[in-house]
């Protein structure tokens, strides 16, 4: 019984880290009761203290998706005090009914069992093998992973998560470890969706131009395109990518540790295919099914790439309609997989089901990243920041002030698309009424909400490009951060350089 207990609470260092966390967490609790002020959305920056609590809760843990719980009803007791429980669970409803989440959970669901599918038919092992054969080198595989961010533009979560399903047997090969090969993904993935101005992100924010007078009707698109040489975080992102893949910026930070750990892991695994190439010398003439392909198939590379042709046809055909594109290709793999008689249909559809409840823990965590952004919102968090930069504002550092202050709230609340929606009917009017560059506020908008999506823990396109690579969201943030801040410092002085000289 002892030994039972012992195991389910792990060993004494976590149990002492398990009682101090929900200790102070009930502390927390306690002082928000007894002496936050009634009207908490005036109370200034005790506005900060759910965001504030959920980053060291994360820090401390290493568990982003309890920690994005007790942020999401911390927010709402803050407000709402004993009387709680309802606003809270009114939240998850609404963000359950949402659009943001109903066409994630369609996107993500989907492109779940869609991947199941390409490694099930061996599709994702016939790319892997074509890359392998083709590159030669750590620097050639990171390259080719980068590039083909660009060819799978149109979305980034369609982007990251075929990327990181094809490329992760390649690149271990090479000795890279996922939390590289995590970072190259996310980081090109978001640049590309910004700086292609045929994807969701630039139809979505073209739209929101026009909506707020940047761009008359029609023109949204023509407008984005003008921007574009000014968003500087996907720029600086971008350089400061390739330069880690050459190696002239050398891992640093938990990166280093990372990296160090992956060559450890790599020599344990040449140790152990030995070991494994001598038993099957020993059994010559066995067959191990567990790794034939389906039906005794050879994979082919025509499984892998047209599937991913049609999904980026019919998306783009659709006026990049991701869903569309996604919901098609799945009836589309159906009749090609089934006709070559590598799947059956019955075995199409349990590991199509299989793939899409692999996706849960990923709509989880979206789930309550978005319930945690709105109970913030509504203690007043975003406003209090948005206040804090208005009024330092002027003509020159408005420009770096608008990216500054927006990465920092794309950081706290993982809001990417939503981000768009508050900031630019905010931003837009105060840039033409100071007499700042409205072009340039725009593209730092767009840069803060890029590297939001580099740098919070528990964004979307984090969330996913840890699940593609095999590694915890907590993971993939604590390892990519250093990049992220070097290349959002970067970018910050290129706003305030162009900003002063404009």
């Amino acid at each position: 019984m002892t030994e039972k207990l012992k195991n389910y609470f792990g060993d004494e260092k976590e149990k002492r880290k398990l009682i101090i966390t929900y200790c102070v967490t009930l502390i927390v609790f306690l002082l928000v009761f007894f002496f936050a002020p009634e009207d908490i959305q005036e109370s200034g920056a005790l506005t900060t203290l759910p965001a504030v609590f959920l980053l060291i809760f994360i820090f401390y843990t290493k568990r982003i998706l309890e920690g994005l719980i007790l942020g999401t009803v911390l927010s709402y007791f803050m407000i709402h005090k004993g009387d709680s429980v309802y606003p809270v669970l009114e939240s998850i409803q609404i963000t359950l009914q949402s659009e943001t989440f109903s066409w994630f959970l369609m996107v993500c669901g989907t492109l779940g069992g869609i991947i199941a599918l390409l490694q099930h038919v061996g599709a994702s092992e016939a790319f892997s093998n074509f890359v392998t054969k083709r590159v030669k080198s750590r620097r050639g595989v990171l390259l080719w992973t980068m590039v083909l961010g660009f060819v799978i533009f149109i979305d980034d979560y369609i982007n990251v998560l075929i990327r990181g399903t094809a490329i992760s047997k390649v690149t271990d090969k090479y000795r890279v470890s996922r939390e590289f090969l995590a970072y190259v993904i996310d980081s090109s993935a978001a640049a590309a969706c910004i700086l292609v101005p045929f994807s969701t992100w630039a139809i979505f924010i073209s739209g929101l131009l026009e909506e707020n007078g940047i761009a008359e009707s029609g023109e949204g698109l023509a407008v984005f395109i003008k921007t574009m040489p000014y968003n500087f975080y996907a720029i600086c992102a971008l350089l400061v990518l390739i330069l880690a893949i050459v190696g002239v910026i050398k891992p640093f930070g938990p990166m280093k540790k990372a990296e160090l750990e992956a060559q450890a892991r790599w020599e344990q695994a040449i140790d152990e295919q030995v070991n494994i190439i001598e038993e099957r010398q020993a059994k010559e003439g066995e067959t191990d099914e567990a790794e034939q392909t389906p039906l005794n198939k050879k994979p082919k590379l025509i499984n892998f790439l047209l599937p991913i042709a049609v999904l980026i046809g019919i998306t783009i055909y659709f006026d990049i309609d991701a869903v569309a594109g996604i919901m098609l290709t799945v009836i589309f793999m159906f009749i090609f997989y089934v006709i070559q008689r590598i799947i059956t249909p019955e075995e199409f559809a349990d590991v199509f089901v299989e793939g899409v409840m692999d996706m849960v823990l990923v709509l989880l965590l979206m789930l309550f990243s978005l319930t945690f952004a709105d109970g913030i919102e509504e203690v007043g968090c975003m406003q209090f920041l948005i206040d804090i930069g208005v009024k330092y504002a002027n003509p020159a550092t408005f420009p770096v002030i608008v990216f500054l202050i927006f990465a920092l709230t794309e950081f706290v609340m993982g809001l990417v698309w939503s981000l768009y929606i508050v900031a630019f009917p905010i931003v837009i009017p105060i840039a033409i009424s100071i007499g700042a560059d409205p072009l340039l506020t725009v593209a730092a908008v767009c840069s803060a909400g890029v590297w939001g999506s580099n740098a919070c823990f528990y964004v979307d396109c984090t969330i996913l490009s840890a699940k593609a690579t095999g590694i915890t969201p907590f993971r993939h943030g604590i390892t990519q951060m250093p990049y992220a801040i070097l290349a959002g410092a970067l970018a910050a002085v290129c706003f305030l350089i162009v900003g002063i000289i404009g």
